[in-house]
């Protein structure tokens, strides 16, 4: 039993004196319960804003990136690193679709597409992801880039026809 109450068994023993009565109820909140309060409060402050960070971000990112990048980025900052890249996939440590997203993000898509098709014939790993990569929206209404896009998932599950072994 604590102090200004009776405790819930208590009450529920026959002999109490207390039996049926209405534990004594503090006319103000205890400090914890106020801390109680408060945090809850702040919890769902902090989850509204959460929200609508969220709401937010999905609102920019409907924004296509490449219209950011030519907004946002300066033409020589991509320029010079079209310029890095190339020397890079020369080297051997670039893949050929970087260079090709650069060049999307530029604008230039004959050249993304020249570049696209290099890595399709080089079995470029980030092809798969064609279709996903933002930088390249500006090109999914181009045939080409829709033939190429049906010539990467044959070709990858040809593949996995073939390397497959039955058990």
């Amino acid at each position: 039993m604590h102090s200004g109450g009776c405790s819930g068994a208590d009450l529920l023993s026959s002999d109490s004196p207390d039996r049926g009565k209405e534990p004594d109820m503090p006319s103000e909140p205890a400090p914890q319960v106020k801390l109680a309060i408060a945090h809850v409060l702040f919890i769902d402050i902090v989850g509204y804003s959460k929200l609508l960070i969220t709401q937010q971000t999905e609102l920019l990112g409907k924004l296509t990136l490449q219209k950011a990048y030519r907004t946002l980025g300066e033409s020589d900052y991509w320029q010079k690193r079209l310029d890095s890249t190339k020397r890079l996939y020369d080297q051997g440590t670039a893949p050929a679709s970087a260079i090709a997203g650069i060049y999307a993000i530029l604008g230039e898509d004959e050249q993304a597409l020249t570049w696209l098709e290099k890595a399709f014939e080089e079995s470029d790993d980030f092809l798969v992801f064609l279709n996903i990569q933002p930088q390249f929206e500006g090109l999914h209404s181009d045939p080409r880039f829709q033939a190429l896009v049906q010539r990467i998932f044959h070709a990858s599950s040809a593949q996995v026809a073939v390397t497959a072994t039955p058990f």
